[in-house]
């Protein structure tokens, strides 16, 4: 746990010297760091994900995505957060991101990694089904989905 720590302040400090909002004077510089702040956020999540501290990964995941919608990674790692969260209506809503990650990943599979994740997406798609359909199955669908079931309300 310890290694995630330090990860969160080192992106932390990452994003602090990003510059913030209005930094990049040119589109394609702001188009630039939008993506940098992205994976930032989106990394955060994962860290938050390893120290089971769902609601910040739904966060972060969630700031990575109003950043660029069609990050497939952040929708797997909002799921897997909402999958940690437990109960049906945080479950529908990481099938739903399940699903539209899918979409994403089978539309470019020439990206690098694309194929491992979308088979990391399918599983936890189908453990979240399996769990909507049987709730007793909550350690299934988080397993697959690389969280612990928690009965938390998403924020």
């Amino acid at each position: 746990a310890k290694e995630y720590f330090a990860a969160l302040r080192f992106w932390n400090q990452a994003m602090e010297g990003a510059g913030g909002q209005g930094h990049a004077a040119a589109a394609g510089a702001a188009a630039e760091r939008g993506t940098w702040h992205a994976q930032l956020h989106n990394n955060r999540a994962a860290a938050h994900l390893k120290l089971a501290d769902y609601r910040r990964a739904y966060d972060e995941a969630t700031s990575a995505l109003q950043v660029d919608e069609a990050y497939a990674k952040a929708r797997w790692r909002r799921a897997s957060a909402l999958a940690g969260l437990g109960g049906a209506a945080n479950l529908t809503d990481a099938k739903m991101d399940l699903n539209i990650a899918a979409q994403l990943l089978r539309a470019d599979l020439s990206k690098n990694g694309a194929q491992k994740l979308l088979d990391e997406v399918l599983a936890g798609l189908a453990a979240v089904e399996a769990q909507l359909e049987n709730p007793g199955a909550a350690a299934a669908a988080a397993a697959a989905a690389g969280a612990q079931p928690k009965a938390k309300k998403r924020p």
